[in-house]
């Protein structure tokens, strides 16, 4: 099965992102890793999503879902400490991350 591209991540509107991510395997995304870093980014306007929700509950979802660290950022193709990062609030969390993370006992 070929990868899908993704939109651009970071120019999706909160319910385009929520459709993307409503049936997707993140494993399926092409260079995910790239996209997610780069909708991550710093940006003149910061922007908040309507589905965050604290940065705390992100390693708790994933720990429900039988995930070690390193097996998450294998499938979303990320570097564990970037991942770790994002989990303690450390970096800006891109929007689509709330949105797998949300998807992931699905």
């Amino acid at each position: 099965m070929a990868k899908r591209k993704p939109p651009d991540l970071y120019r999706c509107t909160d319910e385009e992102l929520q459709a993307f991510w409503q049936d997707q395997d993140p494993s399926q995304v092409e260079s995910l890793g790239d996209h997610l870093l780069a909708e991550a980014l710093p940006r003149y306007n910061a922007r908040s999503y309507e589905f965050a929700f604290p940065a705390t509950r992100l390693a708790e979802l994933r720990q429900a879902a039988g995930l070690t660290l390193e097996q998450l950022a294998g499938r979303l193709s990320v570097n564990p400490q970037l991942l770790a990062a994002w989990e303690g609030d450390q970096l800006k969390i891109p929007g689509s991350l709330y949105l797998i993370y949300q998807r992931l006992s699905v």
